[in-house]
């Protein structure tokens, strides 16, 4: 290859990258599209690394918390396109309680992911709607990794999937974290009325 093609090739690249950028600081929906892109890459990655992990230790209870090892330090180094900050308060009185405890959060947007990965305490897993079981790469991350999966179409299963979380909690010592509005909250004004069964989860589980 000569020295001229090897320079026509970065000219051309040259000229990509700053059209791009200049395309991505002008156009508010290039720059919407390439968050969403960068973000859900780096999500896909942390469940390769969950997927990776949960067969170098399975059955390990903390493979969720491990999973901030991966996750942050990757969206840390995206934050300049996310533009996505977390501000934390009171981290301290979350790690000083004893397990078992349920955690409740609010659920707004797939971004949620991240605060989780910043203040997620050891020996905790996730509650979850059966439908991302079958979400390619995340799913099957989430299910090697002990998420709680139930189908909100079905009472019945729901019930003995709590009986068998509440009995499991109390012998392996594990905490559940759950989105007790059941559902995203696109309204932005507040929260969605609770569903109940964290609050019986809380009660059984003592």
């Amino acid at each position: 290859m000569s020295l001229r093609t090897l320079y026509d090739d970065y000219a051309v690249s040259m000229a990509a990258t700053i059209v791009c950028y200049l395309i991505f600081k002008t156009s508010r929906t290039c720059r919407f599209y390439v968050r969403i892109v960068a973000y859900h890459a780096v999500i896909i990655m942390c469940a390769a690394y969950l997927i990776i992990l949960a067969f170098v230790m399975p059955g390990n209870i903390n493979n969720y918390f491990n999973a901030k090892y991966c996750g942050v330090p990757l969206l840390w180094l995206i934050r300049p396109i996310l533009r996505l900050s977390v501000h934390i308060r009171g981290l301290e009185k979350l790690y000083k309680c004893s397990s078992p405890f349920i955690i409740v959060c609010n659920h707004q947007s797939s971004l949620d992911v991240y605060p989780l990965f910043r203040i997620i305490p050891p020996r905790t897993v996730s509650l979850a709607k059966k439908a991302l079981l079958y979400v390619p790469v995340f799913g099957q991350a989430a299910w090697l990794i002990h998420t709680v999966f139930i189908d909100r179409k079905n009472l019945d299963t729901t019930l003995q999937t709590f009986e068998k979380v509440i009995t499991d909690m109390k012998k392996k010592k594990f905490n559940l974290w759950i989105f007790p509005e059941g559902t995203r909250n696109y309204n932005h004004d507040g929260l969605l009325p609770f569903k109940k069964g964290a609050f019986h989860l809380a009660v059984r589980a003592q």
